[in-house]
């Protein structure tokens, strides 16, 4: 009998599962301790199914651009600053007034600021050089819109 609440308790501690005690040992202590075992189980596997199915939720939903900004958005950013009216000005009071028009750029780096705009499922680019003030105005990948 000894030997058996021995196996038990060892199987308990390494989660083994349910142990039978034979003939002799009764089986209280083996449906305790696989109780133990596997109860403490339970809670993980109910977290792992809530987590599944919030991932399966997140995948049946519309994906949601990246960007809220439109080609001609970009476009009128890029006039707010870069225009005739802002020729004279220095470029810091340039770039100022692009991100004021368009918010806050998508990416930015000590070299560049860039921000995406949305045409139905093409995705536009506006990236501006903070040094030198000039710019690339394009096409990108619509992984960049967040599509």
């Amino acid at each position: 009998m000894k030997n058996a609440f021995s196996l038990v308790v060892i199987c308990a501690a390494l989660g083994c599962g349910a142990v039978g005690c034979g003939a002799e040992g009764g089986g209280s202590a083996s449906s305790s301790a696989s109780a133990g075992a596997t109860g403490s189980a339970k809670p993980a596997d109910k977290k792992d199914a809530a987590k599944d199915e919030k991932k399966d939720e997140k995948k049946d939903a519309p994906k949601q651009p990246a960007t809220k900004l439109t080609k001609k958005q970009l476009d009128d950013g890029y006039d707010a600053g870069f225009g005739m009216a802002m020729m004279k000005e220095p470029l810091d009071k340039k770039l100022a007034a692009v991100e004021a028009k368009l918010g806050a750029p998508a990416k930015s780096d000590a070299d560049s600021k860039t921000w995406y705009g949305l045409d139905g499922d093409k995705c536009s680019e506006m990236k501006l050089n903070l040094k030198d003030g000039t710019s690339v105005v394009g096409s990108t990948d619509k992984a960049s819109c967040g599509l």
